[in-house]
């Protein structure tokens, strides 16, 4: 369980809905099955927590290892106006970029 992400998980939901004491969430949220009921409770009131399973490995500090292909991929160039994008910290332009441009690797 990543401390850190839990702690902003709890903080986020108790400020608008009364989730009881820390420890208590801390304890439940220890375990995959009230994690997942967490997860579906919440979504109906309203709060958007993302994918679930990107919101799993959130929870357990898992790092996703996502494989595209086996094969050898294509690269595309990225021009100077993306580079600017990405070297200036335009953030969600970057990923935009970036998910458009994996869509193009694998063979």
């Amino acid at each position: 369980m990543v401390k850190k992400e839990l702690q902003k998980l709890y903080n986020a939901v108790n400020a608008k809905l009364d989730i009881g004491d820390y420890g208590s969430f801390k304890s439940k949220m220890s375990n995959t099955g009230d994690r997942k009921k967490f997860y579906y409770a919440v979504g109906k009131n309203g709060f958007d927590l993302g994918d679930y399973n990107e919101y799993e490995n959130r929870m357990t500090g898992v790092k996703e290892n996502k494989t595209l292909s086996t094969q050898p991929a294509r690269v595309k160039e990225i021009n100077s106006k993306q580079y600017t994008q990405v070297a200036n910290g335009d953030w969600y332009e970057a990923v935009a970029i970036v998910e458009s441009t994996l869509k193009h690797f694998i063979i």
